[in-house]
């Protein structure tokens, strides 16, 4: 195979250039080497040329919160939902997926044919967007390629889970450096729910996986926060941990042991007013939403705050 078809396979130079235009180009490791001055003007494909090497552009997949895409550190819209669906799907899949299974997931109101036709629609789609060094298919399946720099949030927030799971924790003591890096990483990558406001209505099992995903993603996130906020407590960075602990609760504001929390951070740093505040909108909400009074614990946490107040 010759360089300049070597290159256009591999994605290093755009469908626009040829080795002619870059100079000669030698192959290493996933990347070319630039001997002109030259540098390719197309960003969608690649960065330029800096230091003699010519590198790919890396493609980020960003799905929890609203979905975006990003190469080169450019955001690429994605204007079709049946594209959108098709790379959060292939974004997430462990491997090769059939185009069957993509063509019925995505469209179960055609047939067959009609299917994969659109099917092939979409990845051509997301080619002309994304260029072509993203996705490999064959007549049979479709896959991200699994060699290029692709960067996916949820695949790093998973990863990130694995490993906090393997450490002891301990409730009188701090956990390692490294373990509070893993979590305040994993809070940081969590912008939103998964596919937070997209939904397909004509596509039901996509709309199950998505939902099903959503779930599992918010366990994994609430489970993060409960051992952030009881970190930053125990460090006495009650600032962090209040922020942290309102997060927690925007999940579910009906968490009295959540509220109850809040309010010991906001006693803890003598702001027996936000407290109280606190207390009366968790009193307000349960009934509201359930017709209930506070819970036994709520209560006493609200005398004890009355009788700090008169002392």
């Amino acid at each position: 195979m010759s360089p300049d078809s070597m290159a256009k396979k591999l994605g290093f130079l755009c469908k626009h250039h040829s080795s002619s235009e870059q100079g000669e180009l030698c192959y290493s490791e996933n990347r070319t080497q630039c001997l002109s001055t030259q540098t390719c003007g197309c960003m969608a494909r690649a960065h330029a040329c800096k230091d003699g090497v010519y590198r790919m552009a890396r493609l980020e997949i960003a799905l929890l919160g609203a979905p975006t895409v990003t190469l080169g550190g450019r955001l690429v819209p994605i204007d079709r939902n049946k594209s959108t669906a098709l790379l959060s799907y292939l974004a997430l899949a462990h491997g090769l997926v059939r185009r069957n299974s993509l063509a019925a997931l995505l469209w179960p109101e055609v047939d067959q044919t009609h299917a994969r036709a659109n099917l092939r629609r979409e990845l051509a789609y997301l080619r002309e967007v994304l260029g072509t060094e993203w996705l490999a298919a064959d007549r049979e399946a479709v896959v991200l390629d699994p060699a290029a720099e692709i960067h996916v949030d949820v695949l790093v927030f998973r990863s990130l889970l694995a490993k906090l799971q393997t450490v002891l924790w301990s409730d009188e003591s701090l956990p390692d450096e490294q373990s509070i890096a893993w979590l305040t990483e994993a809070t940081g990558l969590y912008r939103g729910d998964f596919l937070e406001g997209f939904s397909l209505r004509d596509a039901p099992a996509f709309d199950d996986w998505q939902y099903y995903a959503a779930e599992e993603l918010q366990r994994k996130f609430v489970w993060v926060l409960d051992l952030l906020v009881r970190v930053q407590r125990q460090a006495k960075n009650l600032e962090m941990a209040q922020e942290l602990a309102l997060r927690r609760l925007a999940i579910d504001p009906l968490d009295e042991a959540v509220h109850a929390q809040l309010i010991e951070l906001y006693l803890e740093a003598g702001n027996r007013s936000a407290a109280l505040r606190q207390y009366e909108r968790c009193a307000s909400m349960l009934a509201r939403e359930l017709g209930v009074s506070p819970s036994p614990v709520l209560q006493a946490l609200h005398s004890a705050l009355h009788t700090a107040q008169r002392v």
